[in-house]
């Protein structure tokens, strides 16, 4: 996923599909952070290649929905995000693959990867 310079998010996914920043209104996301969408109940993308200690802004335009992401050996976690709602997780320093999933469905229903690689 390609870091993003700046950018404000109301729905991420009409910057994603080409609308210009101006025409989404909401939450401002920090314009050096690699962005995670939640939609359909699951994360878009759902693997991550990062460098140690990116910032992963992770967005819940699921709705009503609530979710988070959450790593498997709780590394790192967003806490619970409302619909609408942005979190921030930072990857790991060490080089590995982290498993997520969301605390509130489990990963029978959503679950990722980011993948933290030293080059």
């Amino acid at each position: 996923m390609p870091r993003l310079r700046s950018l404000t998010l109301g729905v991420g996914l009409a910057v994603l599909l080409g609308a210009p920043a101006s025409a989404a209104a909401g939450p401002a996301v920090s314009p050096d952070a690699t962005i995670v969408l939640i939609f359909g109940s699951s994360y878009h993308p759902s693997k991550l290649k990062v460098a140690p200690g990116t910032t992963i802004a992770v967005i819940n335009e699921d709705g009503f929905r609530e979710h988070s992401l959450t790593a498997k050996d709780g590394s790192f976690d967003t806490g619970k995000l409302l619909g609408g709602d942005v979190g921030y997780i930072d990857a790991p320093e060490a080089a590995g693959r982290y498993l997520f999933s969301c605390r509130v469905h489990g990963p029978r229903v959503m679950r990722g990867v980011i993948v933290v690689s030293l080059g």
